[in-house]
């Protein structure tokens, strides 16, 4: 609390608090990046050379892999694969590369002739029956049925896909499990093992298969299954991307803000790239841009008409209408040439609208979110605030950094100056006293 009886000028110790806690708030900083293994620091005109993309990861048979990199004071960039044959580049680019273990070498050379570099390492795995892979996902069936709820999954035209459940019995008893299809739709084909017993710690591996009819119109459809553990049940949505054929192009989304939530009227800014999978030149394709609830219904839809070369990329920027709901919402991306179609989708939230302001309210979501860090610096912080309140008050009661005279002038004891005024007045009226009384004795 402020201290409203002090003055200005007589606080001389305030720029030393100001300066401890813009140190300390610094070094909170420091703390923070240092924990989350992130270190800071800025170099003025220095040479950078770094891989964007790839990354480590897995990718599947068949994808585009983007080649992308930052580069400052380099005047000339090349790479190779494996240690195979050098290539200078001068832009990003899309490649294909064989099933296994790949390593990337980037390489950039200044004015003065030396040469930085970068490499990554990363997996191409086979592609099941001609598509992209789907991992396994576990099921723990304990006090309650944990499991991703939503799990996405592409499929071409006239394919068949496979995603594989294990379904782990984490009770100390014997469960009964039994799955069953909602049937939204005709994708879902068949579910190995509908209903089995599971003694306790044991696990058992189930196949949903999934097929697409060589004439399904692409789209995001959704298929459901409820799983059943005695008394307990969990629901699975799997949101299918059907898309043409042999699609002439493929589309990437990426949501950069992290975590993805958003307010209704707040902007959704996604990172959205095009490329050719074999056309030559450039073309004109239409593309859909849609926001879709669990359920699959379209809460957003707008068109767009673009001619693309061999690849584009962007941000496409979304106002969330101002009457949407609160909870998950899928960002769907369709292009489509030549009644040929190819999708892509990301998963965004929307909470209710708050009292508190957007960018106040936003912090306390990502401190929730994933804060503990934050959440320990603005508590830190708020402790130093009280802790430097009170060594005001002290230094103001006990004269410390010569506050005592404006903590005597608040009238908590007589003030320092008064009382010396008044000894002195005493002093004097004494003096004249003895004078009167020599004079007195004098003129005896």
């Amino acid at each position: 609390m402020p201290l409203t009886f002090m003055k200005k000028r007589e606080i001389v110790f305030l720029p030393l608090i100001i300066l401890f806690l813009l140190a300390n708030i610094a070094f909170l900083t420091s703390a923070n990046s240092q924990d989350q293994g992130i270190t800071v620091s800025v170099v003025p005109a220095a040479a950078v050379l770094e891989i964007v993309s790839p990354t480590n990861t897995t990718y599947t048979e068949g994808d585009y892999i983007l080649l992308d990199y930052n580069e400052e004071f380099i005047d000339t960039v090349w790479y190779n694969l494996d240690n195979g044959t050098n290539t200078t580049i001068n832009s990003s680019f899309y490649f294909q590369t064989s099933v296994g273990t790949h390593t990337l070498y980037l390489y950039g050379n200044q004015s003065n002739g030396t040469v930085l570099s970068d490499n990554v390492t990363f997996m191409v795995e086979e592609a099941a029956r001609g598509g992209r892979t789907i991992p396994k996902k576990e099921v723990i069936v304990e006090e309650e049925i944990t499991v991703e709820d939503k799990i996405a999954l592409f499929i071409r035209q006239g394919e068949t896909k496979e995603v594989k459940l294990l379904i782990k019995n984490n009770n100390d008893k014997a469960t009964k499990i039994k799955i069953a299809d909602k049937n939204l739709e005709d994708l879902l084909a068949q579910i190995s093992d509908i209903e089995f017993y599971l003694e306790p710690g044991k696990a058992k591996e189930i196949t949903i298969t999934f097929s697409a009819d060589k004439d399904k119109i692409p789209d995001l459809y959704m298929e459901k299954i409820t799983i059943f553990a005695d008394s307990l049940q969990k629901e699975i949505t799997f949101y299918v991307e059907v898309e043409s054929k042999d699609p002439l192009f493929d589309v990437s989304v990426e949501i950069p803000e992290k975590p993805a939530i958003f307010y209704p009227e707040d902007t959704l800014s996604a990172e959205i790239t095009f490329y050719n999978l074999g056309k030559e030149g450039e073309t004109e394709v239409d593309i859909d841009y849609l926001i879709k609830n669990p359920e699959g219904d379209i809460v957003f839809g707008e068109k767009q008409t673009l001619v693309i070369g061999k690849s584009l990329s962007f941000i496409k920027k979304i106002d969330i209408p101002s009457d949407i709901e609160a909870g998950d919402y899928l960002f769907y991306v369709r292009v489509t040439y030549d009644s040929k179609t190819a999708s892509a989708s990301k998963w965004f939230r929307v909470l209710p609208v708050s009292i508190l302001p957007k960018n106040i309210q936003k912090m306390l979501d990502g401190i929730r979110e994933d804060g503990p860090y934050l959440a320990m610096a603005i508590f830190t912080f708020m402790m130093m605030f009280i802790g430097f309140t009170a060594f005001q008050i002290l230094a103001a009661k006990y004269g410390w950094f010569g506050a005592r005279r404006a903590y005597c002038k608040a009238g908590k004891k007589p003030a320092a100056g008064k009382k010396y005024a008044a000894t002195r007045k005493s002093k004097q009226q004494s003096y004249k006293k003895r004078v009167k009384r020599n004079l007195k004795r004098i003129k005896k």
